[in-house]
């Protein structure tokens, strides 16, 4: 009760008042939360960090393909960050090109992390399997009515600069605070995670997101496990 306390205090009142348009607007009610997309492609750029020193600090840009259908999520990105992963003392700047897939097909409430990662031209590409805390995975699926049937709070409206004005949605997903993000035409724009088993933050901004036409099956062909 004290981390959603802690959270809800962060959105709404600690928010400067010239970004945040809802908390002291009378004629502001509340809202029916939006639906999101089932399948979609998009293009994104992400940060990721966390509180162990130089552990993680992480910038990525590429595409998303998501599919609640298949339960798995696959992320194409070129990396940006600290070479020490996890670490306390800073490291050298490194970078890298990835394939990461997130199968969330399991029943036992973990994720199979699949991750395809390239760090130089005279390296071959290396992939590992990692199995994740759903809590821990900087990817997710989402049922269409997610934010309804999960009672998701409506926490105001944040003008932000490629976007515009955006009402603010936040959920507790598996004690994960995430926070949605929509433009005034309602499109998905953005999503936070906080993890607090990791005590990471990610950030995730979403442009050119199409939800309108189906996904190539082959694009999630071969994602269950690294070759051989």
């Amino acid at each position: 009760m004290k981390l959603i306390l802690i959270y809800l205090l962060l959105n709404i009142i600690l928010i400067r008042g010239e970004t945040n348009k809802f908390v002291f607007d009378s004629m502001q009610t509340g809202k029916v939360a939006p639906l999101l997309p089932e399948e979609y492609v998009t293009n994104f750029i992400q940060h990721k960090w966390d509180n162990n020193g130089f552990g993680v600090s992480h910038i990525s840009v590429g595409n998303i393909w998501s599919s609640f259908s298949r339960k798995i999520v696959r992320v194409d990105s070129a990396q940006h960050g600290w070479k020490s992963n996890n670490a306390t003392t800073r490291g050298a700047r490194s970078g890298s090109i990835q394939i990461s897939i997130f199968d969330f097909t399991r029943t036992d409430g973990l994720v199979n992390n699949i991750i395809y990662n390239k760090e130089s031209m005279k390296r071959k590409p290396v992939c590992n399997n990692y199995t994740l805390t759903r809590d821990s995975a900087v990817m997710q699926v989402f049922p269409t009515n997610f934010l309804r049937v999960s009672n998701a709070m409506f926490t105001g409206q944040e003008l932000m600069n490629d976007y515009g004005l955006c009402d603010k949605w936040v959920v507790f997903f598996d004690k994960v605070p995430v926070t949605f993000y929509f433009n005034s035409t309602g499109k998905w724009v953005r999503v936070d995670f906080i993890g607090p088993s990791t005590k990471a933050s990610v950030v995730n901004y979403f442009f050119n997101m199409d939800s309108e036409q189906k996904l190539d099956s082959e694009v999630f062909e071969g994602f269950n496990e690294c070759e051989s």
